[in-house]
This record gives C-alpha cells, structure tokens and sequence, in this order.
C-alpha cells in the first residue's frame, strides 16, 4: 500500500492555485497556474470547486502533484503513463515507475532525509574511515 505523507506543522488545506504554487515553488520554481489547470484537464488531478468556481486544493493534491511533476521531470514519462501510475496507486497499490530501476511511486512520496555520519555509520555498520573516503 502506498504510504500517506504527512504534513507536520502544516495546514491541510483547502488551497488556491496560488498557495499550492507557493507550496511547490521551492522544487518545481517554473510551475504555473495553467500548467495547474491543465494537469486538471487531462484528469491526473482534481481539486474540489467553490460555488463560485475556484479551485480548492487540499495536502493531498498537493502531493499529487508533487508526484505527476516529479515522473514528467527526472524520469521523463508521458502524462499517460503518469496516468497508469496513478489509477495503480489510487486502487492501493505501489506501482514500480517505468524505467526507473525498482523504484516505487511510495520512495517519491516519501519525504527524503540526509543523514549524519554518526547516523549512517550506525545504519550501515560501515567503518568511519570508509564513511570518510
């Protein structure tokens, strides 16, 4: 099952497009609200709609997002495939990225951390000297 990501400290929503530009600004900076709108045409994601027609979007749409951004940049697929991907993880499952050597659509949405020396020698068990070098 794909894991949910958590927004600590953080609102959950409703968005407008310009808070959820705000939001992904710092990863995707070119990101424009008709890049938004479109990604919504083709059905890859759907905010809910205030009476008076403005997009609401919640943290899970914005991790959508993140996720169709992030398959179209660094593993270059096609939004159809990007849809494929998204029906399997919508059913619960954790598909394997096309191309992406078993990589799972889960490692993507799960925040990334660096770890400390001391942190990686103890996970590892990899001596000092070879965590140096």
């Amino acid at each position: 099952m794909v894991p949910q990501v958590a927004s600590v400290g953080r609102e959950s929503g409703p968005f407008s497009i310009g808070q959820v530009l705000e939001r992904l600004e710092d990863d995707f900076g070119d990101l424009t609200p008709s890049k938004l709108r479109f990604l919504e045409e083709q059905g890859l994601v759907a905010p809910q709609r205030t009476k008076s027609g403005y997009r609401k979007f919640t943290q899970q749409h914005i991790e959508r997002l993140r996720l169709i951004l992030t398959l179209q940049r660094e593993h270059y697929l096609p939004l159809k495939v990007i849809a494929e991907v998204l029906e399997e993880i919508d059913a619960g499952r954790d598909p394997l990225i096309p191309g992406a050597s078993s990589r799972s659509a889960s490692s993507i949405l799960v925040p990334q951390r660096l770890l400390g020396r001391e942190e990686l020698q103890r996970l590892t068990g990899a001596s000092s000297r070879f965590v140096g070098e």
